[in-house]
């Protein structure tokens, strides 16, 4: 856990490897082995680990799911993908990420623009409380065309947790995906100073 919070995820694998010997069904470590393998860019690995933790425990299904789709949307999968978060929707239909990430897919990769705009609002509604770390609507309001919102978010966002460097990486990729290359490449050099260190492979980013 510690190494996972200080970004270490070759040392995660490390350690997971270790208790997985002892523990070779414990969803728990599994589950952190896939995504220390996923910010490593072992996608295979990922996922053979993720789909082993739903076998070791249901619960980790929704969750699992979710990032299977992210996994197959990067590697271009992405009827596979689509069919992945609807597994994690049909789970869990409250967890705000997932419909993002839909709509993300839908609307960049399957030209499905009025799909992707219901699952926009969807994450909004969810969202629909005060700022915290971890929000993605900004991503949604990205996704709708609603520039204005998407950055009041993200400034809202790192007024709150100015330490945060992955909330620095966010902006990166909002702005990224607003065309502001020159500003994304500010918050992303912000991010790195601020310590961040995890290797996102984001096709959505």
């Amino acid at each position: 856990d510690c190494y996972e919070e200080i970004e270490n995820m070759p040392k995660v694998i490390e350690l997971c490897n270790q208790a997985l010997a002892a523990e070779p069904e414990n969803a728990e470590y599994l589950s952190k082995r896939a995504t220390a393998k996923f910010y490593t860019h072992d996608l295979e690995g990922a996922k053979a680990d993720y789909e082993a933790t739903m076998k070791a425990d249901t619960d980790y299904g929704f969750f699992c799911y979710y990032r299977l789709g992210w996994i197959e949307e990067i590697m271009g999968n992405y009827d596979l993908a689509l069919e992945h978060f609807d597994k994690s929707i049909a789970l869990n239909e409250d967890d705000p990420y997932t419909h993002m990430m839909k709509g993300c897919l839908l609307k960049d990769h399957m030209n499905k623009p009025e799909e992707a705009k219901e699952c926009f609002l969807k994450c909004i509604e969810l969202e629909n409380g005060g700022i915290e770390e971890g929000t993605c609507r900004q991503y949604a309001y990205v996704g709708l065309g609603n520039r204005e919102k998407a950055i009041e978010v993200m400034d809202s966002i790192i007024a709150a947790v100015p330490d945060d460097a992955g909330i620095y990486y966010d902006a990166a990729c909002v702005y990224c995906r607003l065309g502001e290359v020159e500003k994304a490449l500010e918050y992303l050099q912000l991010c790195f100073k601020k310590g961040y260190r995890k290797n996102t492979a984001h096709s959505s980013g």
